[in-house]
C-alpha cells in the first residue's frame, strides 16, 4: 500500500508542476487563450489530467488523514 502512496504523490507532483510550468510559460511568453495558438504549453497537464486529478486528490486524503491522525495523538496543553 505505501507503494501506491508514493506513486500517487509522484504523479500528483508531476502534473502540478507541469500546470505551473505552463502558467510560467504563459507569463512570460504571453498566451492568447482558448482561441489563439499559444495555449500548447497546457497540453502536458491536460493529457495526464485523468491520472493526475485523482492521484493529486487521492494524496491529498492521505495526507489530512495522516495530519489528523497526528494532531489528535498530540499532547493536550492544559
Amino acid at each position: 500500500m505505501r507503494i501506491l502512496r508514493y506513486i500517487a504523490f509522484a504523479i500528483a507532483i508531476v502534473w502540478m508542476f507541469l500546470i505551473l510550468w505552463a502558467l510560467e510559460y504563459c507569463s512570460i511568453h504571453g498566451c492568447s487563450g482558448p482561441n489563439g495558438n499559444n495555449i500548447d504549453g497546457f497540453l502536458p497537464a491536460f493529457a495526464l489530467a485523468p491520472i493526475g486529478v485523482p492521484a493529486l486528490i487521492w494524496s491529498l486524503v492521505i495526507s489530512l488523514r495522516w495530519a489528523w491522525r497526528k494532531l489528535s495523538n498530540a499532547p493536550h496543553k492544559s
